[in-house]
């Protein structure tokens, strides 16, 4: 629905809104919302949506992705709807003034191919930062925490995928200290070596936000390695994508606490 060319939290969090009236959406955007056909949009579609960012589906193919530098929706194939004109840019498209698309004809997220990637061009905030903190829980397990510190954006809506480094086994997730807030949150291995984590809020119910200026974990998983943590610095996890409220913020160096 943000016409990103993958599922994402905001996808299902806009359909949502959609359903209890709380955002009027374009042709377009109702149509993408509509996840299993039946001509309305309700509460299960959300849900279904949801369920596609862990390798689920909706009954018609994913829109391909706005192409914010031709200025149509795919240049290589014609415009979104020609007779009613391009896609509006400024009704929102997926960060582009953060993100250029990976190529999307090589893969996508599950694909064999290759892995659904964002490029970060100059334009992301140094304020908004997104990082890992690592510590050892016992001989052969450590928690993993993915942080944020977002000065400038509030966040209602997240989705991070992450690999897992060779030898950890992923064995529990859950909410970090932000939780409580979310209207959907789901943790997942979706892969060998992949996780997905997704969530979002209702904004407008009991103001369900991160605000600006906070500094929180927003998931914590556990890892169990066959090799003693404390024998080496190793990263169990790693970030490789960030969406949504994310889109913008700067990956930093992950700690190791003490």
């Amino acid at each position: 629905m943000n016409f990103s060319g993958d599922y994402t939290a905001g996808d299902a969090q806009l359909a949502f809104l959609i359903v209890v009236s709380l955002y009027l959406p374009t042709f377009e955007e109702e149509c993408a919302a509509d996840c299993n056909g039946d001509g309305s949009v309700t509460a299960g579609d959300a849900q279904q949506i949801f369920g596609a960012i862990f390798g689920g589906s909706c009954v018609d193919p994913l829109p391909l992705p706005f192409d914010s530098a031709q200025g149509d929706f795919d240049s290589a194939q014609g415009d979104f709807d020609s007779a009613q004109g391009d896609f509006d840019s400024t009704q929102g498209d997926f960060n582009a003034a953060c993100f250029v698309p990976f190529d999307f004809a090589q893969g996508d997220r599950y694909g064999a191919q290759g892995d659904l990637r964002w490029e970060v061009d100059q334009k992301i905030s140094s304020e908004d930062q997104i990082w890992l903190e690592i510590q050892d829980d016992a001989m052969e397990t450590v928690m993993v925490d993915v942080m944020i510190s977002n000065e400038t954006a509030q966040i209602d809506a997240f989705t991070i995928d992450l690999s897992i480094a060779p030898g950890w086994v992923f064995t529990d997730c859950m909410e970090g200290d932000s939780g409580g807030i979310w209207f959907e949150f789901e943790c997942r291995e979706v892969s060998p070596g992949r996780i997905t984590v997704a969530a979002y809020t209702i904004p407008t119910a009991f103001d369900a936000v991160i605000e600006e200026g906070s500094y929180c974990s927003l998931v914590r998983m556990v890892f169990n390695t066959p090799v003693s943590p404390g024998k080496g610095n190793e990263t169990p996890v790693e970030i490789i994508g960030i969406y949504d409220d994310l889109g913008c913020f700067m990956k930093s160096d992950s700690v190791r606490l003490e």
